[in-house]
């Protein structure tokens, strides 16, 4: 029992942590993460991971396969995916995250960001660039 206590004081720690050094208006208790991967570039998967309180929540993951983009283009890949993501919720009134986070540097989070503002959501959005071990954001 303590120890669940730990990790959920844990978990809200790291979303006040994030608030303050993305410099958010409100707390990312939800968090939606998104990735594209392809398997030897044929078949394509969206991934959305998603993070409440600063912990991950399972069942609220999903995986989409790529539909409408013929070979590799991470960027329509994501922007395909994004969009049936959030139509989707936007449709069933579903809760919107407070960040989405992008795995990708600024291409991938301008491709997604359009996406976005075409559903006119306002949503805080950065990316994460591996290579670079960059935050990037559009402000």
């Amino acid at each position: 029992e303590e120890v669940e206590e730990d990790e959920i004081e844990k978990g809200r720690k790291a979303v006040i942590d994030l608030k303050d050094k993305l410099s958010l208006k409100k707390l990312p208790e939800r968090i939606e993460a998104l990735d594209i991967s392809n398997i030897q570039g044929k078949l394509s998967v969206g991934s959305l991971v998603v993070f409440e309180e600063g912990r991950p929540k399972k069942k609220d993951y999903r995986r989409f396969r790529v539909k409408r983009v013929k070979g590799i283009d991470d960027y329509a890949m994501l922007q395909e995916v994004t969009e049936r993501r959030y139509k989707r919720l936007l449709s069933e009134g579903k809760k919107l995250p407070d960040l989405v986070l992008v795995d990708g540097g600024r291409g991938q989070l301008i491709a997604v960001k359009k996406i976005l503002d075409s559903l006119n959501l306002e949503l805080p959005i950065i990316s994460i660039a591996k290579k670079e071990e960059e935050i990037l954001s559009l402000k």
